[in-house]
């Protein structure tokens, strides 16, 4: 995992200019395969881009999925077969997350610059560490997120880095009315 995509990517049928994506500094959101997460996707990417920041759409059922959610260095075509940054919506699409491309592809067709990360490690300690790990500005969740109480990323001595008072604080915890059910 590194902190930043490689050489700019278009996507042509969202219509978007080439950006590098980045997750540092961007926003977070928890996203599904489904559209059970609407609330929380919406409330995302109106801050994005209130805040001219990217969007990253992380996908909660990958990790739980009976392979791994994207080529590893063993099972990939070589080296770089796993994508190091954010995942546009042609390489969301190859991974066979279809309904996450297309989420990435309805944002970007509204102005936002928007990307898919695929976890390999499932439940709401990971999405706390990936956000921590990757400086995010804010993560974005549903109320009813299994986990939820544990999202509070912790840096390296314990202490609660969504804390506004907390020093070196930059993650923004935003809570979004919870799922459809869908």
């Amino acid at each position: 995992m590194t902190q930043s995509g490689s050489a700019p990517k278009t996507d042509p049928q969202a219509g978007a200019s080439p950006v590098a994506m980045q997750i540092r500094d961007s926003i977070v959101v928890v996203s599904a395969d489904d559209d059970r997460f609407r609330a929380a996707l919406d409330r995302a990417a109106n801050l994005a881009r209130a805040e001219k920041r990217p969007l990253i759409l992380y996908d909660w059922d990958a990790a739980s999925l009976l392979a791994a959610p994207v080529p590893t260095f063993w099972s990939g075509d070589g080296p770089g077969e796993r994508p190091d940054g954010p995942m546009d919506p042609d390489e969301l699409d190859k991974a066979g997350r279809a309904r996450i491309a297309s989420q990435v592809r309805e944002y970007r067709a509204h102005g936002v610059t928007a990307g898919g990360w695929l976890p390999a490690e499932p439940g709401a300690e990971a999405l706390a560490a990936f956000a921590m790990k990757n400086a995010a500005s804010a993560l974005v969740v549903p109320d009813d997120l299994p986990g939820v109480d544990k999202l509070a990323p912790k840096d390296e001595n314990g202490r609660d880095r969504s804390d506004p008072t907390s020093p070196g604080s930059a993650i923004r915890i935003v809570r979004a009315p919870g799922s459809t059910g869908a």
